[in-house]
C-alpha cells in the first residue's frame, strides 16, 4: 500500500517502482511525487509573531564572564542548573541561546511581559508554556519547538498545529564524538534507524557527499517529526518515511467551503499589547537557499494531515519542519494537552493552514533575545567588556572614561595603556570586539583598550 498511486511514474496502480525510486531516494535527487491533495486550497499566511522561525548564530558569539552571569540570572533555577551542568563550551552557549529564545517566542507570541514567561516539558521532552498565560481564540493552540547543532539556534512556532524542528549541521563542523563520514559508517552505526528501503536508497546517490547527506535530510525530518508529536525518545525512528512532494497550487481568488473558524481570525491588537510588541527586535530575513516540500508515512501508511519542509540554510546546516494535527499530540501527563485550546480544526480551516507557504526566517542576535527594558539593564549591568590575552572572561568592567578606568586598573594583568593612543577615532574596529556587544562604548575608548 506504500507503493499504490505514489510512487509509479508511470501511473499504472500495483506496479512496483524502479529501484531508483524507493522510499528515500527522493531526498537525496530533485525527483518529486505528484501531491494534489491541497491544490486549490486558499493558504492562511499567519502573522510572523504566531508563526515565528527564528535563527541565532552561536558561533560569532563570544559571552564574558559577566554577561554570562547576568543572561544565566534571567533563567529559572531548575534551567539556569541544567545549563551549567553542560561540560563543553559551546554546548553551553547553545542551551543558554535555546532558552532565552523559547522565552522570546511565548512572550512575543503571547504579547505578554517577559517575566511572566513560564516554560515546562512533556515526558517526551517537547517545551511549552506552562498554562500561565490567558491565551486569545487566535492563539489557543500556539506551540513552539527548538533545535541546535552546528553554527545555529533554530526556533519553530505555530498558532494552530503541531510544530516541530530539527537543524542537522555538516559533520566536519560539529564537536563532540565522531559518528561516521561515509554512509557504511553510519550504516553501522544508526542500522535501526532506517529501513533497508532507506539505506539502499541513500547508498544510491552518485557520490558520497550526496549520500551523506542524505542522510542528514532524512534524520532531520524523522526529528522534527517526532518533536512536532513529542514521542521522545522510546519512538523507533524507522517506523517514519518521507518522499519529496512539490508545493501545493493555491487558489488564484479568495474562495473559503466553510464559516471561517474563529482561530484563524485576526482581531485588532490592542494599544497597549502593540507598544509590547514594539519592545521586541524584528531581526533580518533570511532566505533559504532552497525549501522542499515532504509528506510523511508512519509504519508505510501516508499521513495526510501532515507537510514537512527542509530548507537548507549556509553552511551547509539543513533545517527540517513538521507541521500536523494536535489531536495527534504524544502527552502522557497531559499538562501540554490542557495548554490547547482547540482539540480538533474544522476541516476546511486545516487545509488552508496547512497548505500555507512556509514563514521566512529571521536572524537574531543574542541582544535580540531580551525585551527593551532587560537590554537597558543588561547594559547597565554589564557594560562593556575588554576580553583577557589568554581569552578568559575578565571580571564584569565598564570603561565610561577610559583614561581613568586604566589608571584604576594598570596593575590588572592582560590589560596596558595603547602606545598608540592619540584620541583619534580607529580606523576599524579591533579584531577581539564582538560586534554584537558593540554598542554605548566610545571610539576612543575602544582605541584606549587592547590586548596584551
Amino acid at each position: 500500500r506504500r507503493w499504490h498511486g505514489l510512487w509509479n511514474p508511470t501511473g499504472r496502480q500495483g506496479e512496483r517502482p524502479s529501484e531508483a525510486l524507493k522510499m528515500g531516494t527522493l531526498l537525496s535527487r530533485d525527483w518529486v511525487v505528484e501531491d494534489t491533495d491541497l491544490d486549490g486550497v486558499y493558504p492562511r499566511t499567519e502573522p510572523e509573531t504566531a508563526a515565528q522561525r527564528h535563527i541565532v548564530d552561536v558561533s560569532t558569539w563570544r559571552p564574558t564572564r559577566g554577561e554570562w552571569l547576568y543572561l544565566i540570572s534571567l533563567l529559572s533555577p531548575d534551567e539556569s542548573a541544567a545549563v551549567e551542568r553542560i561540560r563543553l563550551t559551546i554546548d553551553r552557549k547553545r542551551a543558554m541561546v535555546s532558552r532565552l529564545l523559547q522565552r522570546r517566542s511565548v512572550s512575543e507570541g503571547f504579547r505578554v511581559p517577559y517575566a511572566g514567561v513560564r516554560i515546562c516539558r512533556t515526558k517526551g521532552g517537547k517545551p511549552f508554556e506552562g498554562g500561565s498565560v490567558k491565551r486569545a481564540p487566535k492563539l489557543a493552540n500556539f506551540n513552539f519547538n527548538v533545535a541546535h547543532e552546528g553554527h545555529f539556534v533554530v526556533l519553530a512556532s505555530d498558532p494552530a498545529l503541531l510544530v516541530g524542528i530539527d537543524i542537522s549541521a555538516p559533520f566536519e563542523i560539529r564537536e563532540g564524538k565522531h559518528i561516521g563520514s561515509t554512509i557504511e559508517e553510519l550504516r553501522r552505526s544508526f542500522e535501526h534507524s532506517f529501513t533497508d528501503d532507506e539505506w539502499e536508497a541513500m547508498g544510491s546517490a552518485p557520490t558520497e557527499v550526496e549520500r551523506v547527506r542524505a542522510f542528514r535530510a532524512q534524520w532531520s525530518l524523522k526529528e522534527a517529526f517526532v518533536k512536532a508529536r513529542g514521542d521522545g525518545l522510546a519512538f523507533e525512528l524507522r517506523r517514519v518515511e518521507f518522499c519529496f512532494c512539490r508545493p501545493p497550487e493555491p487558489s488564484q481568488s479568495f474562495k473559503v467551503d466553510c464559516m471561517d473558524f474563529k482561530v484563524g481570525c485576526m482581531d485588532a491588537i490592542s494599544t497597549e499589547k502593540a507598544e509590547h510588541y514594539r519592545e521586541w527586535s524584528k531581526g533580518h530575513h533570511l532566505e533559504p537557499l532552497s525549501t522542499k516540500w515532504a509528506r510523511v508515512y508512519l509504519d508505510g501508511e501516508l499521513l495526510p494531515d501532515w507537510r514537512c519542509s527542509l530548507s537548507e540554510l549556509p553552511r551547509g546546516h539543513l533545517v527540517s519542519i513538521a507541521r500536523g494535527p494536535v489531536e495527534q499530540v504524544q502527552d502522557e501527563i497531559g499538562d501540554f494537552r490542557r495548554t490547547l485550546g482547540y482539540g480538533e480544526i474544522p476541516a476546511c480551516e486545516f487545509r488552508r493552514r496547512l497548505a500555507a507557504p512556509p514563514p521566512p526566517f529571521t536572524l537574531l542576535s543574542v541582544r535580540d533575545l531580551l525585551p527593551k527594558e532587560l537590554v537597558e539593564q543588561y547594559r547597565e549591568n554589564v557594560g562593556d567588556f575588554v576580553p583577557h590575552a589568554d581569552g578568559a572572561a575578565p571580571p564584569m568592567v565598564r570603561a565610561r572614561s577610559c583614561n581613568s578606568a586604566l589608571s584604576k586598573r594598570a596593575s590588572r594583568p592582560g590589560l596596558r595603556r595603547s602606545s598608540s593612543f592619540s584620541g583619534e577615532p580607529p580606523c576599524e574596529m579591533p579584531k577581539w570586539m564582538n560586534p554584537k556587544n558593540y554598542g554605548s562604548i566610545g571610539a576612543n575608548e575602544v582605541d584606549a583598550c587592547v590586548i596584551c
